[in-house]
């Protein structure tokens, strides 16, 4: 089980501020070094891109050296542009969207607290997915794009046919060999050390486990049910998709493994039982 420090854990630590109240700094500007930094007109334009709406985001800048020392933070809510002063040397600028609250702002110091932090799958919300992103800004940079993107992967059970001779009552589809927690800024490389099976200890169960308004019998049923999970790149462990229902009064259940899963991988399967085999393809 792979942690950080305890300053790095999202949800699961006091790195999150809940506290709204923002501080605002008056008075009149003083000679002092920090004063005089902080009415330097010039600045950068950050803008926020994702493919999902955020309602959250905080926004650090980090120097771009071995100690990559923080000297930005901002919590931007749910804006698209951020300013900040314009950098004097190379930094490394980062979003966390949707984390359930606002960073303090002595969250992360260094660069390596952030990179270290783990997001967790029992937090997730499908709706309001985790979302990080960064981008290299250099001096000569007025503008600049960070890309947000979710953590979680979504499988989209299109259809469910059943074989001759198949039927299943109160039936069920949901995922097991789950990857429970994943860097937050990792965007490859997902080998998971340790499973989670089923939804249990999730606040949105229904992200991994959906039961179906109807049996599975002879013939094609479309349904359109999606999935979420956390990537998973392996293929001696990898996530699988299950089946199960009642045959003859007995509950029964039929796995398959999925293909390797990265970073906000998306895609559309549709499942066949063909007596006991649990087969699938992946829709174009």
């Amino acid at each position: 089980m792979l942690h950080p420090s305890p300053v790095a854990r999202l949800h699961i630590t006091g790195a999150l501020a809940m506290s709204t109240a923002v501080t605002v700094l008056g008075g009149a500007c003083t000679a002092a070094p920090v004063a005089q930094e902080s009415t330097i007109p010039d600045s950068l334009s950050l803008h926020i891109t994702s493919s999902v709406p955020f309602s959250s985001a905080d926004i650090f800048a980090f120097a771009d050296t071995p100690e990559g020392g923080r000297i930005f933070h901002s919590g931007s809510g749910s804006s698209p542009f951020v300013r900040i002063p314009a950098p004097r040397e190379d930094i490394i600028c980062v979003g966390i969207a949707n984390a359930g609250g606002e960073f303090a702002d002595d969250a992360f110091p260094q660069f390596s607290g952030i990179e270290s932090t783990m997001a967790e799958l029992r937090s997730e919300d499908p709706l309001r997915p985790v979302m990080s992103g960064f981008c290299q800004v250099s001096p000569s940079d007025t503008v600049a794009e960070l890309e947000l993107s979710a953590l979680l992967c979504s499988i989209v059970v299109d259809g469910i046919e059943g074989g001759s001779g198949t039927a299943l009552t109160d039936p069920a589809i949901w995922l097991e060999n789950l990857n429970p927690r994943c860097n937050i800024l990792r965007y490859n490389g997902f080998y998971p050390s340790e499973m989670l099976d089923g939804p249990y200890m999730l606040m949105h169960p229904e992200m991994v486990m959906q039961g179906l308004p109807f049996n599975i019998g002879t013939g094609l049923r479309e349904t359109g049910i999606q999935l979420c999970c956390y990537p998973n790149e392996s293929r001696v462990n990898p996530t699988q998709i299950c089946l199960g229902g009642y045959r003859k009064n007995v509950f029964a259940e039929y796995k398959a493994d999925l293909p390797p899963l990265g970073r906000s991988a998306e895609i559309s399967i549709r499942l066949r039982l063909d007596g006991d085999r649990l087969n699938y393809t992946i829709s174009p």
